[in-house]
């Protein structure tokens, strides 16, 4: 979003020349941040504060500052105090919403996007807050949440509303995926979403567990069969944060929370992984993002498993 700035700094331009202030150093801080030299320009604008210089065009003037430096804990700041000054004006929660963005604080990006939309859409879309609020599942349909369920409604989970849903059921399998990104060709992959089987029976399936009764084995079971899977295979990074039981309806098992990197250039995700068991019968549910946006998720996720219908 730095291709802004030089909009933004114009824009500084016609203002400052525009109002009458009674700072010298708010004057000759302009004046540098006009000639791009964001090292000249904080120390004057911070004395002019102190000086009792127009506190709402410092502080926006600053927030620029923090924007060419890169310093998004200054843009974050002085966006807060433009909003605070003037809530109507949309720089504060343009600088913040940006400032948010680029730090990575991902849980904190959507609320003063959002203000951000409300007070001036063309901004936000130019900005691509908009565009960001969708993948945060923080735009108007992402912020509700719908009820996905296969079409026997055999079991059901609430997740955001705009999100898409996949139904695949073999007679023996039956799997949804529920994903930020819609998935269409069994070749599609999706970051953020979860993704909900149901093996039954498992002895149809593996004819050695053909019959089986406990739980446990049952789980161990599907860990050993995941871990063929992969053929071998290791992660860049893997990373088991926390373990604990789960019971949803007749079900019950275990959940892990990892911290996954598959290769050194990709992303890392965050994921609840749930393996759940009855007789002869295996359910798993992975609720995944990538770590990033994990502060975004979690708690939707949490209740997303607290409310979740397993098959009965």
């Amino acid at each position: 979003m730095r291709h802004h700035f030089t909009f933004w700094l114009a824009w500084i331009a016609v203002t400052a020349a525009l109002m009458a202030q009674t700072s010298q150093n708010y004057t000759d801080g302009i004046k540098a941040l006009e000639a791009k030299d964001h090292v000249k320009a904080r120390p004057l604008l911070m004395k002019a504060l102190e000086e009792g210089a127009n506190k709402e065009e410092t502080w926006y003037a600053l927030g620029f500052v923090g924007q060419y430096a890169q310093d998004f804990r200054l843009m974050i700041d002085a966006g807060k105090k433009v909003a605070e000054l003037n809530p109507q004006r949309r720089d504060g929660w343009y600088l913040m919403s940006t400032g948010y963005f680029q730090s990575g604080i991902m849980d904190s990006v959507a609320m003063p996007a959002r203000k951000l939309l409300e007070v001036d859409r063309d901004l936000a879309e130019r900005s691509n807050m908009v565009r960001i609020l969708k993948s945060l599942g923080q735009d108007d349909a992402g912020r509700r949440d719908s009820v996905f369920s296969p079409p026997d409604g055999v079991l059901s989970i609430s997740l955001p509303s705009s999100w898409s849903v996949k139904h695949v059921d073999d007679g023996k399998a039956k799997q949804m995926f529920i994903s930020l990104e819609p998935v269409v060709a069994d070749t599609d992959m999706f970051s953020t979403g979860a993704t909900i089987r149901w093996i039954r029976p498992v002895g149809e399936m593996f004819p050695s567990m053909k019959g089986a009764t406990d739980r446990a084995a049952l789980i161990t079971f599907w860990r050993g069969y995941e871990a063929g899977m992969m053929g071998g295979f290791k992660p860049h990074s893997r990373q088991v944060q926390d373990t604990s039981a789960i019971t949803i309806g007749e079900w019950s098992g275990e959940m892990t929370t990892q911290r996954l990197q598959l290769y050194a250039e990709s992303y890392e995700l965050t994921k609840f992984d749930a393996i759940l068991a009855r007789k002869d019968e295996i359910l798993t549910v992975t609720l995944e993002c990538p770590s990033k946006y994990w502060p975004v998720y979690r708690q939707r996720f949490e209740k997303a498993l607290r409310d979740m219908k397993a098959p009965r």
